[in-house]
């Protein structure tokens, strides 16, 4: 079954999440829900394909027809299992006439993506920790947030379910300087955070894998 979640007016005015392949369809449908509610064309439009390798078999091949009905693409975000996108003339003229912002994981097809169409290329965002505290049964995760205007954040999410009738759920923001990852260590970013997560950060390592590809790898920081 296609699945295609839609957010009207977030940080672009349609932003599309989709869990498989598309149909013309489907994206079409929503587009008209979006022109119903608002008497216009989006004026910007992402889309995300969602990483389901967990769940289902995962998604290797996108037929890039897809891209011709979203006249303005301005980010296109690729799961790791992505190997090819089956791109039409139409579509690469979408892509680069809008400058579409590509992100996925480092080494991945996205970035390989951006770089044969000459488009720019961001990390999607990183999750970098995720600690459980048992007694309380509380959760943390934390992740490295890339927005579309170019700023970075780390987002702290927390959670905890000791009870049916006791249920607790926050988030947290820190900033992260522009190109934090060239001035940064891992330790400097880890010590934000109170020592039982600063210590989880360490060790899992993410975050200063993430640093070490980020520091070669050309980050568009600008607004798209």
């Amino acid at each position: 079954m296609n699945k295609l979640q839609h957010q009207f007016n977030g940080e672009y005015e349609l932003i599309l999440k989709a869990e498989r392949l598309l149909n013309d369809d489907s994206i079409s449908d929503v587009i008209e829900l979006y022109r119903s509610e608002f008497h216009h064309y989006p004026a910007s439009i992402s889309l995300s394909f969602i990483d389901t390798r967990e769940t289902e078999e995962p998604l290797t091949i996108i037929d890039g027809a897809i891209l011709e009905n979203l006249e303005t693409l301005k980010e296109l975000i690729l799961p790791d299992s992505l190997e090819k996108i089956m791109v039409t003339d139409k579509a690469v003229k979408i892509l680069k006439e809008n400058d579409v912002l590509i992100r996925g994981n480092f080494d991945s097809y996205a970035e390989s993506l951006a770089e044969d169409l000459g488009l720019h290329f961001r990390p999607c965002d990183q999750q970098i920790a995720r600690f459980i505290y048992e007694p309380a049964q509380q959760t943390t995760t934390v992740t490295i947030i890339f927005y579309r205007n170019g700023t970075i954040k780390m987002k702290e999410d927390i959670s905890s379910s000791a009870s049916a009738d006791d249920h607790f759920q926050a988030s947290f923001y820190r900033d992260l300087p522009d190109r934090f990852y060239e001035t940064k260590t891992a330790e400097q970013i880890a010590r934000q955070f109170r020592d039982v997560i600063c210590e989880q950060i360490l060790e899992e390592g993410k975050l200063n894998s993430f640093l070490q590809k980020a520091r070669t790898c050309r980050i568009y920081s600008g607004r798209n």
